[in-house]
C-alpha cells in the first residue's frame, strides 16, 4: 500500500490533468460502445426488413423513405463516431505522455535534491555513472507505474463495467423475448398440433 500512496503522490500536482484524462477516457469508452450501433442499423433497417428505432423514424421521413440516402447518412454518422473516438484517443494519449514526462521530471528533481544532500563520502564511494544512471533511467519507474499502470487499469475496469451493463441489458431483453415466445408457443401450439 505504501507504493500506491507514493505513486499517487506524484499525481497530486496534476489533478486537473488527471481529471481531463479521466473524462477523455470515459468519453472514449462511450464512443467505443456506440461504434457498432450504426452497423446494426444498416444491417437491420437499411439492408433488412426491421423497422428503424423510434428515435430515427424522423430520419427516414427526411430522406423520403430512400434507403440509399438513409444508408449514406448512417455511414457518415458511423464515420463521425469513429473519427471523434480517434481524436479523443489522440488528445488523451498526448495529455498522458505530457503528464508522464512532467511526473518523471518531478521525480528527477527530487532525486537530484536527495543526491546533493548526501555527504561527500557517498559520492567518493559511489561511482558517478551509477548515480547519473539512477537519476536518468530509474526515474521512469514512476511513469511506468502511473501512466502505464494506474490509467490503463482504471480504463479497463470502467470498460469492463460498461460491457457488463450492456450484456445485462441484452440478457434481460433476450429473456423477455424468450418468455413472449414461450407464451406464444403455449397459445398456438395446441392449434398447430390439432391440424
Amino acid at each position: 500500500m505504501a507504493v500506491i500512496g507514493w505513486t499517487l503522490s506524484f499525481l497530486r500536482p496534476y489533478r486537473t490533468r488527471v481529471l481531463a484524462i479521466s473524462i477523455l477516457s470515459v468519453a472514449e469508452i462511450g464512443l467505443t460502445a456506440l461504434a457498432p450501433w450504426p452497423l446494426k442499423i444498416v444491417v437491420d433497417s437499411v439492408l433488412g426488413d426491421h423497422p428503424l428505432p423510434e428515435r430515427f423514424v424522423g430520419l427516414m421521413a427526411s430522406t423520403g423513405a430512400n434507403r440509399v440516402a438513409l444508408l449514406v447518412i448512417i455511414v457518415v454518422a458511423g464515420l463521425l463516431v469513429q473519427t471523434a473516438n480517434e481524436v479523443l484517443r489522440m488528445i488523451q494519449t498526448q495529455l498522458q505522455v505530457d503528464t508522464g514526462q512532467r511526473i518523471v521530471y518531478g521525480l528527477r528533481a527530487r532525486l537530484l535534491a536527495h543526491l546533493q544532500e548526501l555527504p561527500l563520502r557517498h559520492h567518493i564511494l559511489t561511482r558517478t555513472a551509477d548515480s547519473v544512471y539512477r537519476l536518468d533511467a530509474d526515474a521512469h519507474c514512476v511513469d511506468d507505474l502511473v501512466i502505464g499502470g494506474v490509467f490503463p487499469l482504471a480504463a479497463a475496469v470502467l470498460n469492463l463495467g460498461v460491457m457488463f451493463v450492456i450484456s445485462w441489458i441484452l440478457m434481460v431483453t433476450k429473456i423477455r423475448y424468450l418468455n413472449a415466445l414461450s407464451k406464444g408457443n403455449e397459445i398456438f401450439m395446441p392449434a398447430w398440433t390439432a391440424k
